[in-house]
């Protein structure tokens, strides 16, 4: 694959710095890629200052996770996650959101994916906490219900979800994996944990459900690092730039 790249193209923008260092790591010189951030439309999604999001043990705290129902994005460890958090979050709702068809590939030799989420909801008993929802075409609206956004990915390039989810001044748990470290910044805007670990990921998701205040920091933090790296501006003035570069080094 090297090869074909560096035949095909004169440049590569990767959408994070660990995608770029995955380029490199396969033999693509450093020299010929730029790293280039996806951009969200930040005018569409922004806080919603109508929703109000005020959780506690007593009531009803929503988290969610956005993606293709794809075992790489790890939804099955978030699940494990609920099961452990629900003890202490009698009333925590989760809501899985994205294309479930991503989840008919086979898994584990025992039938599909999304039959093993299914069956983990089951065996759990968290068939009143878990919701699949499909594909949902107004998303501010639905991370202005959430508490807090989670991206259990175990492998991601650079993700659209946490950025979105910060655009809108929700905080986010994430594995540290590929762009999820790269868009989050732990302690900031979110909480970064270690990948394929169910406990770790309570606990990232506990942390800030048992602090208000912190979820209202990172929100707002989330917000302005959306403004100042995330924007779409943001992200066709660097692709522009890179066209620029490239255009004025070859006369």
């Amino acid at each position: 694959m090297p090869g074909i790249l560096r035949r095909c193209a004169d440049h590569l923008i990767a959408v994070s710095k660990p995608a770029a260092d995955a380029f490199i790591q396969v033999g693509i010189p450093g020299g010929m890629i730029s790293v280039v951030e996806n951009g969200v439309d930040i005018g569409r999604f922004q806080p919603d200052v109508s929703e109000k999001r005020d959780g506690d043990p007593a009531g009803r705290f929503f988290i969610g996770a956005v993606g293709a129902a794809d075992p790489r994005k790890g939804w099955h460890n978030l699940v494990n996650a609920c099961a452990i958090l629900k003890q202490k979050y009698p009333n925590l709702r989760c809501r899985f959101v994205g294309d479930l068809k991503a989840g008919q590939v086979k898994y584990q030799g025992r039938g599909t994916y999304h039959d093993a989420l299914l069956r983990l909801v089951t065996e759990h008993g968290l068939q009143d906490m878990v919701e699949f929802t499909g594909v949902i075409e107004e998303m501010p609206g639905l991370y202005a219900g959430l508490d807090l956004l989670v991206q259990p990915s175990e492998i991601e390039a650079g993700p659209r979800a946490p950025i979105e989810a910060m655009a809108c001044g929700i905080p986010v748990v994430a594995t540290r994996v590929g762009g999820n470290s790269d868009y989050v910044q732990n302690g900031v805007s979110g909480v970064l944990c270690s990948p394929d670990d169910s406990q770790a990921l309570a606990n990232a998701i506990d942390c800030l459900l048992s602090d208000r205040e912190l979820r209202r920091r990172m929100g707002i933090e989330g917000r302005r690092i959306a403004l100042e790296r995330f924007s779409l501006e943001a992200h066709a003035q660097k692709v522009q730039a890179i066209y620029y570069q490239l255009l004025h080094s070859s006369n």
